[in-house]
């Protein structure tokens, strides 16, 4: 067989520390998205607003922020540019306004970027805006002093004379006969220009400070009409006293100890009727509650990614998004013995026989019609504000089939891959000739795939020689926008050169543009940051952030390197990010991190632990580094704890969080020899060894798919995949992995993609 017994003893040994800093316990599973705050020291989020385009997020002591989905800023908002305040407290949208609430007066932002203020001198009762409601066309704005509604170019002012509880309006929402209000004084439905009005003395309101409001309508439909009052829910969240019911009159109250939220102090509650889910931001993490079921799931920092329990405002949105999903080739029939590889002459069988194998002739041809398969599915997308930042969880709720079937493309052309991306709507490759650059000049080096023809097609149009000649290639990744940008230098060029294939134009990045070491070895993208580590010659290695256009180099705070022209003593191999961190390896001086404001150093004498100073691939998860090098990995938390897992001749590591669930979170291992896979679950290509026979390939050693190697259950479970790696006539098949070293790897929602330095494999997974 083509793994070693040895090998495998060593990975078992040091798995189960290895899978508990890799999987923390979880009780649902979602996929979290941080914003980088605009100033280190106003990262304070007060007030979210989503919805499929942006995220508007209010910070305390800043102002506005709207953010694109990748996490990238479109614009802000403070007091330089009209915000009275900067503190945000409310955000709405109507059409395509943005109305937001301040602690001194309230704004109207237009499409165009023009502002309108509205202070206590010209319609508000008071400066000092506490919630916001849109309900049709019309704006209420709840402020410590009454109640406005604006409809149209008119305002009208509601207090306790007109009915209200209190005039210190605290939280508002929609219902089905008018709007729902949270005073401090107990809580009221305003029908028309009346209010009903709910209060300790009224109808013995159990608790009277009302700081959340939603409302709920069970039947077959959750906003169904014509379904009985005694279906209608009203949902009260309080300030010290837990979730109230209002339910035919009566009251039921869920505090912390009862199943519910988890906590006293309810701070939001946002109501999505598509998915009939009530989402309740608390001082103790979130809750998301299935009416429709009864079901409650709990978020909080100790089981998911929420990077704080204070939730001060929720915002909700059902998103219904399509992937695609490629279509699948040909299968063998019954009829069919062996494999398409081995069709081509005798191979030796178990028992020493050499016999002729058989294949259908139509059994691998693409099937008819050639086209991809369209899904659609309903995410649902949380922005969360809290006391340190604000977040996206989406949950995309997508569905597997656990194929894993291989398909490979440029195979046997001579062609190594130097990175693989997927954008928005294509996937890319880059690659270089590897028998020379005479023939590979002509071509070009960029290439995507065409779900068409289920193949890569090449890209014509090239930098020129004089910006990035193709030979030049040492990196490919993707812009935080969705763009191929790929990174090298050769013969005197270099730098990174981003392809725009709307405009099929190439924008080239050097020296001028801030990139001082124009030798980019590795590019990393998370959310609306990039990276990119370089390496010029030997002896020097830098890392640039992509900021407007321009490349910064990072702060030297904490290194010992004096030269101006580098940063490290040898060059960047790997480099990716975590908020403000930013996590180094090269090539021969061990790892790096940067922590915001200096950097430390990792290596074999420093650190009992590290193995090799030579990192061949770099990764980050929850608050673990995890270095690849030719021993294997070295994992080193946050808290120092450092060990090592034996897994010899690591290229590249990738967590695959397509699944949106934490509890299926995937590592993707990418080696000389074949590919690991580790997860908690075998939720994700679970397929019987029976349905993968042996394959025998010309160099007569057997390798399965896939090859189960450990599920106990709880520590985790184990693939490996290995190919032929010579790639000599070698017809691929949908049973082997694109014979060579695997050197990148990226994933969309289906499929995991393996550059190789003998083409590109697309794995089902």
């Amino acid at each position: 067989m083509r793994y070693s017994n040895c090998l495998m003893s060593c990975v078992f040994a040091g798995l189960t520390a290895f899978l508990c800093l890799l999987f923390p316990a979880v009780s649902s599973g979602a996929t979290w998205i941080s914003y980088a705050p605009p100033v280190k020291d106003n990262s304070t989020a007060l007030a979210v607003l989503t919805d499929t385009n942006y995220t508007w997020v209010g910070y305390a002591g800043f102002g506005l922020v709207c953010y694109y989905s990748d996490g990238s800023v479109k614009y802000t908002l403070t007091k330089k540019n009209g915000l009275p305040s900067e503190n945000v407290s409310s955000i709405i949208k109507r059409e395509n306004e943005i109305w937001v609430g301040t602690a001194d007066g309230l704004v109207c932002r237009g499409e165009e970027g023009g502002i309108r203020v509205f202070t206590v001198d010209n319609g508000l009762p008071d400066n000092g805006i506490t919630c916001l409601l849109l309900s049709g066309s019309t704006v209420y704005a709840g402020t410590m002093k009454g109640l406005v509604k604006f409809e149209g170019d008119s305002s009208t002012f509601y207090d306790e004379s007109h009915g209200l509880p209190s005039s210190h309006i605290l939280s508002m929402a929609t219902c089905e006969e008018g709007i729902v209000i949270g005073t401090t004084k107990g809580w009221a439905v305003m029908k028309g220009a009346a209010f009903e009005a709910h209060t300790p003395a009224i109808d013995q309101l159990p608790f009277e400070w009302i700081s959340a409001v939603s409302w709920y309508k069970s039947g077959t439909s959750a906003m169904a009409s014509g379904t009985s009052t005694s279906d209608e829910w009203f949902i009260l969240g309080t300030a010290g006293h837990g979730l109230m019911i209002y339910r035919g009159g009566n009251y039921k109250v869920i505090d912390k100890e009862a199943e519910g939220p988890g906590s006293d102090w309810i701070s939001s509650l946002e109501y999505e009727p598509e998915t009939r889910e009530m989402w309740i931001g608390t001082k103790d993490g979130i809750c998301c509650w299935d009416m429709a079921n009864g079901i409650w799931k709990r978020y909080t920092t100790q089981n998911s990614g929420l990077i704080s329990n204070n939730v001060a405002c929720l915002s909700v949105v059902a998103v219904d998004t399509s992937v695609t999903d490629y279509e699948i080739l040909g299968s063998p029939c019954a009829k069919c013995v062996g494999c398409a590889t081995c069709s081509k002459g005798l191979v030796e069988t178990a028992s020493g026989e050499k016999v002729k194998i058989k294949v259908c002739p139509d059994c691998w041809k693409i099937p008819s019609p050639r086209k991809s398969r369209i899904l659609y599915r309903t995410q649902t997308w949380v922005a969360v504000a809290t006391e340190i930042g604000a977040q996206m969880l989406m949950e995309k709720k997508l569905s597997h089939v656990g194929q894993g079937s291989y398909y490979g493309y440029l195979v046997n052309m001579d062609f190594e891959i130097k990175g693989v991306g997927v954008g928005s709507d294509k996937v890319w490759a880059g690659l270089i000739e590897r028998m020379g650059i005479f023939k590979f000049k002509a071509q070009g080096f960029l290439y995507h795939f065409f779900p068409f023809n289920l193949k890569f097609l090449h890209v014509s149009s090239e930098p020129g020689p004089n910006d990035f000649v193709p030979s030049a290639l040492k990196t490919l990744s993707m812009t935080p926008d969705g763009k191929p940008i790929a990174g090298g230098y050769n013969a005197g060029t270099g730098g990174a050169v981003v392809y725009n294939p709307d405009s099929e134009t190439w924008t080239h990045y050097d020296r001028s543009q801030g990139l001082l070491d124009p030798e980019v070895r590795c590019i990393y993208r998370k959310g609306g940051s990039m990276v990119v580590g370089t390496g010029g010659g030997n002896c020097t290695g830098a890392v640039f952030s992509f900021n407007e256009g321009r490349f910064e180099e990072v702060s030297r705070k904490g290194l010992s390197v004096t030269d101006k022209q580098t940063m490290f003593k040898r060059p960047v191999t790997g480099v990716c990010t975590d908020g403000e961190k930013i996590f180094v390896g090269t090539d021969g001086d061990g790892a790096y991190v940067f922590d915001g404001d200096s950097w430390r150093r990792y290596n074999t004498l420093n650190n009992i632990g590290m193995t090799c100073d030579e990192i061949t691939a770099v990764a980050r998860y929850g608050s673990v580094l995890y270095l690849g090098n030719r021993k294997g990995i070295d994992c080193i938390g946050d808290d120092g704890t450092i060990f090592h897992v034996p897994c010899p001749n690591v290229t590249s590591l990738l967590w695959d969080d397509s699944e949106g669930n934490s509890d299926m979170l995937v590592l993707w291992i990418g080696r000389k020899d074949g590919l690991m896979r580790i997860c908690k679950t075998s939720g994700l290509m679970n397929q019987p060894k029976a349905l993968a026979p042996p394959h025998y390939g010309p160099t007569g050693s057997s390798f399965f798919w896939p090859m189960p190697c450990r599920d106990d259950g709880e520590s985790g479970i184990i693939w490996e995949y290995f190919w032929c790696s010579s790639g000599e006539s070698i017809d691929l098949c949908p049973f082997d992995g694109p014979p060579g070293e695997v050197t990148s790897l990226a994933y969309d929602d289906f499929n995991l993609w393996i550059g190789t330095t003998n083409g590109v494999g697309r794995m089902r997974k």
